[in-house]
């Protein structure tokens, strides 16, 4: 008798909604930098979904004390299609989940330190949330 209604309760605790497809997700894969001369440049990977609409886009701070930077940034969006600030899943023709690879470089004007700390994160933005996935990095000479 016990077991028949434990039964009836894991039964009964079985999610029967729809798994919700449009909630985009970010995993970082790989990612390294390196400092050479005044640049700071750094590879990275992520796996990303989006649904149809949605973009995927890379903001970074890099802490270079009154240094300025003027920063260029590479996409490799594979299916989707490569926008200006990221990646764009245009619509349902497009496969839902992605690699994205990204190579930034930071041409820094003024001397770079021997060490330089470094926060990138993959944002999906969407109407009713922000998704974010970040590291934190040092990057060396």
């Amino acid at each position: 008798m016990r077991i028949g209604v434990l039964l009836v309760l894991v039964v009964g605790c079985v999610d029967e909604r729809e798994p919700d497809f449009a909630d985009p997700l970010i995993q970082i894969g790989s990612m390294r930098c390196e400092l050479a001369g005044a640049q700071i440049i750094t590879d990275a990977t992520f796996d990303v979904r989006l649904a149809p609409g949605q973009t995927f886009r890379v903001d970074h701070v890099a802490a270079l004390g009154g240094a300025k930077a003027a920063v260029y940034m590479f996409y490799g969006c594979n299916e989707w299609k490569q926008m200006q600030q990221g990646c764009a899943r245009l619509d349902d023709a497009s496969p839902e989940t992605q690699p994205v690879s990204l190579h930034m470089t930071d041409n820094v004007t003024g001397t770079l330190p021997n060490a330089v700390k470094l926060e990138v994160t993959g944002v999906v933005e969407t109407e009713d949330a922000v998704f974010e996935a970040s590291r934190a990095l040092t990057c060396l000479r």
